[in-house]
């Protein structure tokens, strides 16, 4: 940008300021608010010039209308400011999915059990407004939701997140109950059951067969599929901007094939062999005369073998 070097240099204001617009018209991410004690008291939405984001554009956190951003600028007075802004600012995890620079919905009544008022946003920037909530790790039924101190995140808006470990990276989506709910106890209550996640972890460890290993993958869901654009079960559209949709996925299910349980299968087809190999016949072009127990080990329901949860094309 022409004369950002200069701009910048003379940046000596900032404010907290709610955001009023985000709409670019030039897709830049820039947004629009009004500085305190200024002449943007005067002017409408579309008169506010542009606050240009200090973020670089290879890290997508954009604010919403309403939300509060820190803004630096040259002068407050000046028509020809240069401004940029940081933000949003989330003062705690409770907001990650929309915090509010003015008040909000959340009400007394859902917090300490009183009359139902109307809120501030809480402020740990300074004394004034209402102060913050509850410690969330206060919350027993919110662990596993809130990452450690020492780990660093890289967090979604509402339930999805990047975490990095020492040795250890995890890649989360659906760890949080309920992240729309206007109450704030259980709005980061942490989700044990059917959350998706992979987990990539380096760890000198032994298998079953006390194998010695050192990196290893676990991908857990409630449906995981394995699919290649160039497979003979063809799947349409797997590229399109939506990834795998609705339509993608009834065709996963129709066309895509269920895993086998390896070591089940491998113990049939061994009991199989033998049962083969030994089973003798009464005379000639008469059924094979088997034992009970051969029978029983080769009397099995072959979908049994097929997972239900894993697929692949």
């Amino acid at each position: 940008m022409v004369g950002l070097n200069e701009n910048l240099l003379n940046l000596t204001n900032f404010a907290l300021c709610d955001v009023l617009s985000v709409d670019d018209e030039s897709e830049g991410r820039r947004i629009k608010v009004r500085i305190p004690s200024s002449l943007d008291s005067e002017k409408t939405i579309d008169e506010l010039p542009y606050c240009f984001p200090l973020l670089p554009k290879l890290i997508g956190v954009n604010p919403k209308v309403g939300e509060k951003v820190f803004v630096f600028f040259q002068s407050p007075n000046s028509k020809e400011s240069f401004r940029l802004f940081v933000g949003p600012i989330i003062m705690q995890d409770y907001m990650t999915n929309y915090a509010p620079g003015s008040t909000t919905s959340i009400t007394r009544a859902k917090i300490t059990g009183r009359e139902k008022t109307t809120l501030m946003t809480p402020n740990l920037l300074s004394k004034k407004g209402m102060g913050p909530f509850e410690a969330p790790s206060r919350n027993s039924k919110n662990e596993g939701s809130i990452p450690k101190r020492e780990d660093i995140v890289i967090k979604g808006r509402a339930n999805t997140d990047i975490v990095l470990k020492d040795s250890e990276t995890q890649i989360r989506c659906g760890f949080i109950k309920s992240p729309y709910d206007t109450d704030i106890k259980s709005k980061l209550n942490y989700n044990p059951v059917d959350q998706a996640y992979i987990q990539l972890k380096y760890k000198k460890s032994k298998d079953d067969k006390e194998n010695e290993f050192n990196s290893s993958i676990n991908i857990v869901a409630d449906r995981i599929n394995l699919l290649s654009y160039d497979s003979g079960s063809y799947i349409d559209n797997l590229g399109e901007k939506d990834l795998v949709g609705d339509k993608q996925m009834e065709m996963i299910f129709q066309r895509a094939h269920a895993l086998p349980y390896g070591d089940e299968l491998v113990a049939f087809l061994k009991e199989f062999v033998r049962v083969f190999k030994e089973h003798t016949h009464p005379y000639y072009q008469m059924p094979p005369c088997l034992k009970s127990s051969d029978n029983d080990s080769i009397s099995v329901n072959l979908d049994d073998m097929l997972s239900k949860s894993i697929r692949i094309n």
